[in-house]
């Protein structure tokens, strides 16, 4: 049941960057859980990996994260199809790969996001 896990997904959200492939759907996904449970939402930088898709791979014939990933040179297992928990390792793994590209192109992410977001994985990566 959703309620029961509510102290420990905002505990994680606490001082954490929302990434997700189309970060629109799921941060109002979450948000209207909370919400049912009589919980907001609270303010949570966020990244789309759908928006620096767009910006790193704009000749892609399609945006969906498979092909993302492909082009990116990421591994994404296709067994289950869109399964959370696959699409969750297929993000992180490109976000990291994305780090790897020119920050320049991506000006468009205010307050030093793409450089804090560098930061949180490094310390993620050393611990």
């Amino acid at each position: 049941m959703f309620s029961e896990i509510i102290g420990d997904l905002l505990e994680m959200l606490g001082d954490a960057v929302m990434v997700a492939h189309n970060i629109r759907f799921d941060r109002d996904f979450v948000a209207a859980e909370l919400s049912a449970a009589g919980v907001f939402l609270p303010a949570t930088p966020c990244l789309c990996t759908l928006e620096l898709a767009y910006r790193l791979q704009p000749k892609l014939l399609n945006h969906r994260l498979a092909t993302c990933c492909a082009a990116a040179g990421v591994f994404y297992s296709v067994r289950g199809s869109h399964t959370a928990i696959d699409d969750a390792r297929a993000e992180a793994a490109l976000l990291r790969r994305y780090q790897s590209f020119d920050v320049r192109r991506v000006q468009f992410f205010s307050g030093g996001i793409v450089l804090y977001l560098r930061e949180r994985l490094s310390h993620l990566q050393t611990s």
